[in-house]
C-alpha cells in the first residue's frame, strides 16, 4: 500500500497496517521509522508519537501518560499503550 506522508509517498507492506472501519477512541501510538532529526539522540524524545482519535494530528509523547489533550483540537482521551 502506498501512503502519503506530508510531501512524500511511502510504500508500506499491508501486513504492517491495521485497517479499521472506525477511528479508535484513544490516542494511538506511532513509532517513527526514519532516523532521528538533527540534535536528537534517538532515545525517548522524537521516537514516539501519538495520533489523536478525533483529528488524526500527531504529537510527541514523552513518558507514559495515561491521558492526553490534543494540541491541535483539544480532544482529551486515554493513550492506547496496550496496543503498542
Amino acid at each position: 500500500i502506498t501512503i502519503q506522508l506530508g510531501p512524500r509517498t511511502v510504500d508500506v507492506p499491508r501486513r504492517l497496517l491495521e485497517i479499521r472501519a472506525e477511528r479508535p477512541m484513544h490516542f494511538s501510538i506511532v513509532y517513527r521509522l526514519e532516523r532521528p532529526l538533527a540534535g536528537e539522540t534517538g532515545v525517548e524524545p522524537g521516537k514516539r508519537y501519538v495520533a489523536c482519535p478525533n483529528c488524526a494530528s500527531r504529537q510527541r509523547v514523552i513518558g507514559h501518560p495515561e491521558n492526553l489533550t490534543c494540541y491541535t483540537c483539544g480532544h482529551v482521551a486515554t493513550v492506547g499503550w496496550w496496543e503498542a
